[in-house]
């Protein structure tokens, strides 16, 4: 009886891990996509027009400029970071 329990205890931990470590994979594999999903709707609409040559060539006015935008029209609702 006691081999019953101990067995039963030890699947029921081995599913209870196996069940956690696919239950991260498929959030984190969720995250990303709706991270891209985000990414191809701000990127042509918000951040494309504010492209400029001075921004390219590193100028400090361009940069303040593009650091606001980023600040005031991206970094809302479930945008947290932006590379």
């Amino acid at each position: 009886m006691a081999q019953f329990l101990a067995a039963g205890i030890v699947a029921l931990v081995v599913l209870i891990v196996v069940s956690g470590w696919f239950g991260q994979r498929a959030a984190v594999t969720q995250a990303v996509e709706d991270a891209e999903r985000t990414t191809q709707v701000l990127a042509p609409s918000a951040v494309q027009p504010a492209l400029t040559r001075g921004l390219v060539d590193g100028r400090a006015a361009a940069l303040d400029r593009f650091d606001r935008l980023v600040r005031s029209r991206i970094l809302i609702g479930d945008v947290l970071r932006v590379k």
